[in-house]
């Protein structure tokens, strides 16, 4: 529920969810996929070796291998 008050709700609130404020086909977003849970490893955040996925605006900006 955090994450959707976090996301959605302020989009909405700001009129833009119908671009942003969720994931999904054409929708804007800054997002970072991490090989680790940021729950379960809060310190995966400041370290940018741990970022397997990024986009910006919706465009992927850069990705790594996944480790298996």
């Amino acid at each position: 529920m955090t994450l959707v008050a976090a996301t959605r709700v302020n989009a909405e609130i700001l009129r833009l969810g119908h671009e942003t404020g969720t994931i999904g086909v054409g929708r804007l977003a800054d997002l970072t996929v991490w090989s680790t849970g940021p729950l379960a490893d809060p310190d995966v955040f400041g370290d940018p070796e741990q970022a397997e996925c990024v986009t910006e605006g919706g465009e992927l900006v850069s990705v790594r291998r996944m480790r298996g």
